[in-house]
């Protein structure tokens, strides 16, 4: 058995400085030329609408998303106060109360935004979906048209065709 290297020169440094660098739309040429092909009449108002909204999720509640995933900041059930009478209640980190007001303040569960917006929005998954897409699929579902959903039905194959 070999022990570890303390000078070992392996580091996440790089891949670090490239993920606090990188917008998931802006940096994602696939996604843009797929949008493009499909949104038809629509891209113009979609792209200029998404290259507002991605550093938010690219950076900031990337950071918040961070903070909250640690194991130590998880919500918690408090089911006695100091005086040990019972008051049940969940406490959650405020870093997660800020990333839902701001989550919902963007309206994406609303009737004010368009198909497109919700299927790129919501169906395109950034790390900020901690939960994974399973969980979120059915209520996107519900939320999209049907136009929408044909366009989840789309194989990977399709869309790489498409943009050929």
């Amino acid at each position: 058995m070999t022990l570890p290297n303390r000078n070992n020169p392996y580091s996440f440094d790089a891949f670090l400085e490239k993920r606090e660098t990188f917008d998931f739309y802006r940096d994602d040429h696939f996604l843009r030329k797929v949008i493009k092909k499909y949104a038809g009449d629509e891209w113009e108002s979609l792209h200029e609408q998404l290259l507002a909204f991605s550093p938010k999720v690219s950076f900031r509640w990337r950071k918040l998303t961070e903070r909250i995933a640690r194991p130590d900041v998880h919500p918690a059930m408090l089911h006695y106060d100091a005086h040990n009478h019972r008051i049940d209640r969940i406490v959650r980190p405020y870093d997660i109360h800020v990333l839902e007001k701001e989550i919902f303040s963007e309206g994406l569960f609303s009737n004010r935004v368009t198909a497109w917006e919700s299927f790129i929005m919501l169906g395109r998954r950034p790390p900020l979906l901690k939960w994974g897409m399973n969980a979120v699929s059915p209520l996107v579902q519900k939320i999209l048209s049907t136009k929408t959903k044909h366009l989840f039905s789309l194989s990977i194959n399709g869309m790489i065709e498409a943009i050929r």
